[in-house]
């Protein structure tokens, strides 16, 4: 008896997008607790505001992010839309939103960007890892 070759079935594609923006989320009602007054270094454990990227947040909704690099500061607006992490900078219009993983018992956290379509899932998905600072 001879099998048909497989073919991948893209009908669950967006089953799958759909899962993975609800799976690892903080909580929505800890988010605001958990970035309200503080500031998230992205490096290695060690790494100050001064040698790698960071982020802080303020309980008014606003967002500020900085670092050695000319492109690092910048400022901009953050919320909690349904359930999700989201942000927006500059003159942009669109939000970008993230689920938010928290590991080492709450001292380090993931940022795990969430695709607003399959190009944004391949081509230009992003995730930070970052540790609060003191």
């Amino acid at each position: 008896m001879s099998r048909a070759p497989y073919r991948p079935s893209y009908r669950l594609l967006p089953l799958l997008l759909l899962l993975a923006a609800c799976v690892g989320n903080a909580g929505a009602a800890r988010i605001p607790d958990l970035l309200s007054g503080r500031t998230v270094i992205f490096g290695p454990e060690g790494s100050t505001r001064d040698d790698t990227f960071w982020q802080s947040w303020s309980a008014d909704g606003r967002t500020q992010t900085g670092g050695p690099g000319l492109f690092h500061e910048k400022t901009g607006r953050w919320q909690v839309q349904d359930g999700r992490y989201c942000e927006i900078f500059g003159v942009s219009t669109e939000w970008s939103c993230w689920r938010i993983t928290l590991t080492e018992g709450g001292q380090h956290i993931r940022f795990w960007e969430i695709p607003g379509d399959v190009g944004d899932l391949i081509l230009f998905h992003k995730d930070m890892e970052g540790f609060f600072a003191p």
